[in-house]
């Protein structure tokens, strides 16, 4: 049981510091099963402490403020607009510094 409680924290830290990813993408990136993060995704949607957009990728998922939100946004397709045009930048970037 408490290694299912560590879990479900990593999923709540892992999608607070990156925004608009999918199941597989969170369980791949703290090492848990996709059961496991679809199981605390579902609850946190419930609850208001994530925010699922659907997506042609599928569903991706955000941490949530206070109103519901992901922090600093009022509106679920800025933030993932936000978040698509600075993985756009920072691509850019590192062919800017190959060149």
């Amino acid at each position: 049981m408490k290694s299912k409680q560590i879990e479900r924290g990593a999923v709540r830290k892992f999608i607070e510091q990156n925004s608009w990813l999918t199941v597989p993408q969170i369980a791949e990136g703290i090492g848990c099963k996709q059961a496991t993060v679809r199981e605390y995704l579902r609850n946190a949607v419930r609850e208001g402490r994530a925010v699922r957009v659907s997506s042609p990728n599928g569903n991706t998922y955000a941490a949530s403020g206070n109103e519901g939100m992901p922090f600093g946004c009022a509106n679920p397709l800025i933030m993932m607009f936000n978040s698509a045009l600075k993985q756009v930048a920072e691509s850019n970037k590192n062919v800017c510094n190959m060149q």
